[in-house]
């Protein structure tokens, strides 16, 4: 019986364990789809600061027209330099996302053995306990035929 008990709350303990695991993972997938979300919208960040600069431009025309031209030269020299750096950043985060993915499923995959491994001890452990109490009843089979017999 002790046995029994004891066998019960290591399964207890085991599914605890399984359910932090399981947040884990989630938590995990939450953050790796923010980050996607954000590598995807960073090439939109930058369309709208061109725009930003576009309408200053304009809006800086009738005050400093000689200005203007440097300001179109500064603009195509950062719109160069600008567009690289989103390329590298887009790359970098992406190789780091599909490293993150990678430890995701990794941990999803061992997260879906646990918990095989754990239905499979909660079933045997049950089976067990069934065989054992039908084992110990006192009205079992053998003492319902011997009645019958008197």
């Amino acid at each position: 019986m002790a046995s029994r008990e004891g066998e019960f709350k290591a399964l207890q303990t085991s599914q605890r364990t399984s359910i932090k695991k399981i947040d884990t993972v989630v938590y995990e997938i939450q953050s790796w789809l923010a980050e996607e979300d954000r590598c995807k919208s960073a090439p939109s960040r930058q369309k709208a600061s061109e725009l930003e600069f576009e309408t200053r431009l304009w809006s800086a025309r009738p005050l400093k027209l000689r200005g203007l031209e440097t300001l179109r030269q500064q603009r195509d020299a950062q719109h160069g330099l600008t567009e690289v750096k989103v390329a590298m950043v887009a790359r970098k985060l992406c190789a780091s996302l599909k490293h993150q993915q990678q430890t995701v499923a990794h941990r999803l995959r061992e997260l879906v053995q646990l918990l095989e491994h754990g239905a499979l001890k909660l079933l045997l452990f049950s089976t067990a306990a069934r065989y054992e109490a039908e084992i110990e009843s006192p009205a079992g089979v053998g003492s319902s035929s011997m009645t019958g017999r008197k």
